[in-house]
Order: structure tokens, then sequence, then C-alpha cells
């Protein structure tokens, strides 16, 4: 039996998955706290945060 996958619907584009708001949320508190630790440590002061969730 053949199934044919079909694009996705409107709201698919619109509404956040559960995932991705809890990472942003996360992300909203940790972050500057995190930089704030690690760039204080860092020789030029900076702190690079590279996402790579994709889902």
């Amino acid at each position: 039996m053949r199934t044919h996958v079909h694009g996705t619907g409107g709201d698919y584009w619109v509404d956040k998955a559960l995932p991705s708001v809890f990472k942003h949320e996360l992300l909203k508190h940790y972050l500057p706290q995190f930089g704030g630790m690690t760039g204080t440590q860092s020789h030029d002061k900076r702190v690079v945060y590279l996402d790579g969730y994709a889902g």
C-alpha cells in the first residue's frame, strides 16, 4: 500500500511546537546568566551561542 505525503496545513507554520516554546523559554532565562559567567572568563569578553536545534 502506498501513501502519499501532502503538505502541511496553514496552522503548522503559525502555531509554535512545544519543544520550541520550551527551548525559547529556557534560553530566555538561562543565556544571560551563562553569557555573563563565561564572558568574564574569555580574554576578549565574547561568547558565541550556536543553536543547532532543527526541529
